[in-house]
């Protein structure tokens, strides 16, 4: 297993500007088929005196290669509100 940390340094124009660089993915496992991929992941961001930190899960739906869909799942939802409000 390969243990990824993945930073969001560029955020284009239509989102926050606050936490440029802050946001990161801390992948855990990653599970993919020819149908679906799954990513666990620690997700944490800075934004002012704001922090977040979630474990998530985002799970994909592929055709032809291709992601067709997305969804994504986190350990508290009333953080991300609050957070990104």
């Amino acid at each position: 297993m390969s243990r990824d940390i993945i930073k969001f340094d560029e955020i284009d124009e239509h989102g926050p500007q606050d936490y440029r660089g802050t946001f990161k993915i801390d992948v855990h496992e990653d599970i993919a088929n020819d149908n679906h991929a799954v990513v666990l992941s620690t997700d944490t961001a800075q934004r002012g005196d704001k922090s977040l930190r979630v474990e998530a899960v985002a799970v994909y739906h592929i055709d032809n290669g291709q992601v067709t869909e997305a969804w994504f799942f986190n350990s508290d939802a009333y953080a991300d509100d609050e957070f990104f409000s």
